[in-house]
């Protein structure tokens, strides 16, 4: 999987359970200048502006309980 994160061109991250970043591929750098050491081990939602937080706090929600 994490080949996948690294090839693909596309942005992808990962989080666990708790919501704590776990991957973040080097699109993902590209796009917000964020750099992986600055990422992984954060919840998720310290790294998204507070005006999108509501929409990426419930597609968390949904994604974790597999919708």
């Amino acid at each position: 999987m994490s080949c996948l994160m690294e090839t693909t061109t596309a942005p992808i991250f990962a989080v666990d359970a708790n919501g704590l970043v776990s991957g973040w591929n080097l699109k993902l750098v590209e796009l917000t200048g964020l750099i992986v050491e600055e990422t992984v081990g954060r919840h998720i939602l310290t790294l998204v502006e507070q005006s999108s937080l509501p929409v990426v706090q419930k597609m968390l929600y949904l994604a974790l309980d597999g919708m």
